[in-house]
């Protein structure tokens, strides 16, 4: 629910469009539900702005909604068959790089917020000083294993800022139906 982070006009009319305008504004810009859309505006913003060939912007008018599944094929094949290597291949020759490099930077970015979010609680749980009892840090989702960059991202940013600044310590582990056994537990504890 943190609504407290910066967002830009394109963060702000995706936000608008959703079922729940103002709710979760952080997660919209790095939740795997959202990141597909969010990219899918940022393109279109890019034709607004003459980033892409006028051929590109009008293949891109066709899409009527892109999923991060396929933003994550295009990062992993930008000239494969998935709808934004298909638009791209479309355009101009420098559109497939600059629509990668656009991509690219709201994963990015993702990466950059996920980490901050991470280390605000790794920092306020005065942990993890010990690098041989590091923070365990849960993290499921395809989204988060399986985004192109995104993982490696987030944790490079926490060694970066955390360990190599503050001197807290991290393990990002993958817990098979976490949510699941963790529903599980407070059904039976509670």
């Amino acid at each position: 629910g943190f609504g407290l982070c910066e967002r830009g006009s394109i963060d702000i009319a995706f936000d608008e469009s959703t079922e729940y305008p103002g709710v979760h504004q952080f997660e919209k810009m790095i939740s795997g539900a959202y990141l597909g859309p969010v990219s899918l505006r940022a393109i279109r913003k890019g034709c607004e702005e003459g980033l892409f060939s006028g051929r590109l912007c009008r293949q891109v008018e066709g899409i009527a909604e892109l999923q991060t599944k396929e933003l994550d094929d295009f990062m992993n094949y930008p000239y494969g068959d998935n709808p934004l290597a298909n638009v791209s291949a479309a355009g101009e020759k420098a559109d497939v790089a600059a629509m990668y490099i656009l991509v690219d930077r709201i994963v990015e970015r993702a990466a950059k917020l996920t980490a901050i979010n991470l280390s605000s609680m790794a920092i306020k749980s005065d942990a993890g000083t010990d690098p041989s009892l590091p923070i365990c840090i849960v993290a499921e989702g395809t989204t988060f294993h399986h985004l192109k960059g995104l993982k490696v991202r987030v944790e490079y940013y926490l060694i970066e800022y955390l360990e190599k600044k503050r001197g807290i310590y991290t393990d990002i582990v993958s817990v098979e139906n976490a949510a699941i056994v963790g529903a599980a537990i407070a059904g039976l504890t509670n």
